[in-house]
This record gives C-alpha cells, structure tokens and sequence, in this order.
C-alpha cells in the first residue's frame, strides 16, 4: 500500500479513536459522580418562656417577685358574733381599736405558669391613738399574720395586669384602751381595758399591677370577702366566733422581678 493509499485509512482509525475517547468520558461508569450541593440547613423555633418578650410584650416578666407594702384596715360589714379585739389581718373587723390599723407587708411570689402565682406574705401593723379634752383617752393596738394563696392573673402578658388573689391566713393582735366612762349615777370613772385575739381565715380580693419595666411593678390591691374563725379574750372573758366579712383593705406595694 503506497501513502496516498494509508492516508485515508490512518484517518479514519484516528477519527474512531476519538470518538471512543469522548463516549468513555461521558459514561455514567467512567469515574464516580460529584455530590449534590448541600441543602441550607433548616431552623427551627425553639420554645421559649411563658413570658417571652413579642411585639406587643416588649420584656420578659420574671419568674419570681419580691414586694414590701403598706396598707390600711377600713372596716367591714358581715355576719357572726360580735367580739372585743383587733379583727382577723386583712378581715378589718371592729374592735377596741376603732381607727384604721396601718399593716406594712414583705412578700415573695413565684410564677406556677404563665397565669398563676404562688404567694407568700408576712405583715404587721402597730398604732396609737389619744385624745383630748374633758374625757381623754389613750390606745394601741399591735397585729401581725401571714398569708399564703395564689393569684391568677387575667390578662397574663400585658403591662397592666388584673388578678384574684386567694389565700389562707392567720393572725394574732393585742389592743389596749385607757378610757373615761360614766356610770349610772352620772360620775366619770377612768376605765381600761385589753384585749387579745387570733384568727384563721381565708381571703379573696382584686390586685392590679401596672409593670413600668421588666424588672419593676407597682400594685394596687384590697381584700374583698374574708371568712373564717376568730378567738378573742378581753379582759378575762374569752369568746369564740365563725364570721363572714364584706370590707375593703386597700394597700400599695412595690414589687420587684428576679
């Protein structure tokens, strides 16, 4: 075969060649296959608080509050046997200590779920009382109880916030009077008496809280109904009494979050 003969012939075994080159290189067998691009990985919520801070909540309310308070005794209206004494904490009833009894508070509260608290109060109150004139007379009256209950709370989450505090109490409280009284003849005499009591009650009220930061919360509270048990012993006579009670016991408290 002379050259001009191989010529075609040499072409076409280098055109096969490379045809068979590039079908072995786009073979699926020929070498391993690139990895797919990795998916972006997916995120999810994870939960939070029962007092996470949203749009409308712009702070987390803390799980537990510390509050110190005053208050004042105004008086009640109710049912039971009429006693000698200071009344029952909270309960405002009449005794020898007429006028209003200021009760100052220290209490802590911890967060069950997002709408009940546990709470737990101490608190205790001591007043004077005098007067002038032709008929002076001269008193104290001391009381101090605790409380523990929960406080539901009605609209959880908003910075102004109304609850329904109930609780368990008792207490104990001691009065004392220096007085003039008349007899039958229409002579002055002076007169003292004493009395001591104590008390087991339950109570329920109404509480707002108005939250100025998440950490800070102003309250205003009374007691509404209280029932309960009460043992008094004035000037030697010793009495006994269930009673029901209508009153209000406003107080003011300073409530702060941790």
């Amino acid at each position: 075969m002379n050259r001009w003969t191989r010529l075609p012939v040499l072409g076409v075994l280098w055109t096969t060649a490379l045809w068979t080159t590039q079908s072995a290189a786009a073979s699926p067998g020929s070498h391993h296959a690139e990895p797919p691009d990795p998916e972006p990985p997916t995120t999810s919520a994870e939960p939070g608080p029962a007092q996470q801070a949203t749009d409308d909540t712009p702070f987390a309310f803390p799980s537990w509050l510390l509050g110190v308070g005053v208050g004042v005794t105004l008086g009640s209206v109710g049912i039971g046997t009429a006693m000698l004494g200071t009344g029952t904490l909270g309960a405002g009833s009449a005794g020898l200590a007429s006028w209003p009894l200021a009760l100052y508070s220290a209490g802590a509260e911890r967060r069950l779920g997002e709408s009940l608290w546990l709470t737990a109060t101490l608190a205790g109150g001591f007043e004077t009382h005098e007067t002038e004139g032709s008929w002076p007379d001269d008193g104290q009256s001391y009381s101090l109880g605790g409380r523990l209950g929960l406080r539901p709370v009605i609209n959880p989450g908003d910075r102004v916030q109304l609850s329904l505090p109930t609780s368990v109490g008792g207490s104990y409280g001691r009065s004392r009077l220096d007085t003039h009284v008349m007899d039958d003849e229409g002579a002055v005499h002076a007169a003292s008496y004493r009395s001591r009591s104590w008390a087991l009650d339950v109570q329920a009220g109404l509480a707002v809280d108005f939250w100025v930061a998440e950490f800070l919360a102003l309250r205003l509270a009374t007691s509404l109904l209280t029932m309960g048990h009460q043992q008094t012993d004035a000037d030697g006579v010793a009495s006994r009494a269930w009673f029901a009670n209508l009153g209000l016991a406003p107080s003011f408290a300073v409530e702060v979050g941790l």
